[in-house]
């Protein structure tokens, strides 16, 4: 569900401000994001609490009549997996997915998104946020219940979705 801003004289004009952007000197380490649904992130910074969906956070897929996230929102959850698994983005994202430029995509939505220059993901061996990025159980045991047989890769998607993440 969007919420709505109020404005002026008193009418309804849409999702509201990203009240993220604006905090002065925010840091990446002050940035948690917990998936608490497969389309809704809750995000504290600092004093700040929001709950968002993948189209307040601008990762909506423009391609699509659908109201359906885009292959960004798909590496944020992957990112988020990896962060309490052995598994990279590879093993994650459909196989003919190009990781690097993908990534660089996700960098710059979520640098766009909070307005911190600072590079959000970093890259020693695999793929890691800057920022505290989780994953609730049964946002993961959703996801991985409601792969299409077609998207799994033999080794990697198959396997990493086999077992809940920090197992």
């Amino acid at each position: 569900m969007v919420d709505k801003q109020v404005v002026g004289g008193g009418k309804l004009t849409g999702p509201p401000a990203n009240i993220f952007k604006t905090m002065d000197g925010l840091k990446w380490s002050e940035v948690v994001m917990t998936f608490i649904t497969p389309e809704e992130v809750r995000i504290k910074a600092r004093e700040r609490n929001k709950t968002l969906t993948y189209a307040e956070m601008g990762f909506k897929n423009k391609q699509s009549r659908m109201a359906k996230p885009n292959l960004c929102w798909t590496a944020l959850q992957g990112l988020a997996i990896i962060t309490s698994t052995d598994k990279t983005l590879m093993g994650i994202l459909p196989r003919k997915t190009d990781i690097k430029r993908l990534v660089s995509r996700l960098r710059k939505g979520l640098q766009e998104f909070f307005g911190i220059k600072d590079d959000p993901i970093l890259y020693d061996a695999n793929y890691k946020p800057s920022f505290t990025l989780v994953m609730e159980e049964h946002v993961f045991s959703h996801i991985r219940d409601r792969r299409a047989p077609d998207e799994k890769d033999e080794e990697g998607i198959e396997t990493m979705m086999s077992q809940p993440p920090g197992r």
